[in-house]
């Protein structure tokens, strides 16, 4: 299986782009890149017209429990859902859907999912979300493994280099901080791919912009609670 870039070839960066430096060209492809990290970041449609989740979804939601919520986006296939959180286990925490579809979350990171169809059933992302999480510049190895349609499991391996950028608003539901904005790029045998995080001062992820393999595509997870 041989992975196509997923995200626009824009957010491939430098860490040099990312340093605030440069000249005029580089602010314009700086900006091109945090437009597409951001663009899967779903805001609510206020007036609840046209599919997905509403901004009165999200507030009935908070309502209904004080549990953390968290609102995904997959973008391949145009579907939204509120996902709450349903079970803790040191620090990785499982987020299900109405429909029982879970996501497996460490810091905010998607590290697995079940019953989406061609699961990333488990990662190695240790090293990779002590990058992000710190919001500092590095190298890291990041592994996926993929369940395929006759149930067999594929292991890829990835090296991706971990680049700080500018800060960046985020308010969603109970949610409004200020993150900065750090980007995954991500080469291996099988292809190579950009991920797009909003970090907060903490550390905690607010936001994820992953590839989560050809099956699933590109999924936005964003917090609603935390």
């Amino acid at each position: 299986m041989r992975i196509k870039s997923r995200i626009a070839a824009g957010l491939v960066v430098a860490a040099g782009l990312l340093s605030g430096c440069g000249s005029d060209t580089d602010s314009a492809q700086t900006l091109t890149i945090y437009r597409d990290i951001l663009k899967g970041l779903v805001t609510p449609n206020a007036t609840g017209g046209g599919s997905g989740v509403t901004e009165a979804d999200i507030a009935a939601t908070l309502q209904r429990t004080d549990r953390p919520l968290a609102l995904v986006n997959a973008e391949d296939r145009k579907s939204q859902a509120l996902v709450v959180e349903i079970e803790r286990n040191g620090p990785y925490r499982t987020f299900a859907t109405r429909d029982r579809q879970t996501f497996i979350t460490r810091g905010g990171m998607v590290t697995g999912t079940r019953g989406l169809g061609g699961d990333l059933m488990s990662s190695d992302a240790t090293a990779l979300l002590r990058l992000v999480s710190a919001r500092s510049p590095g190298t890291a190895p990041y592994v996926m493994r993929f369940l395929t349609p006759d149930n067999q499991t594929v292991t890829e391996s990835y090296t991706c280099t971990v680049s700080p950028g500018a800060s960046a608003p985020f308010a969603l539901g109970a949610v409004n901080q200020t993150g900065r904005i750090v980007t995954a790029a991500c080469t291996g045998e099988d292809g190579e791919f950009t991920n797009g995080y909003i970090v907060a001062g903490d550390g905690y992820i607010l936001a994820a912009r992953q590839f989560l393999g050809e099956a699933t595509g590109i999924l936005a997870l964003q917090a609603v609670r935390r």
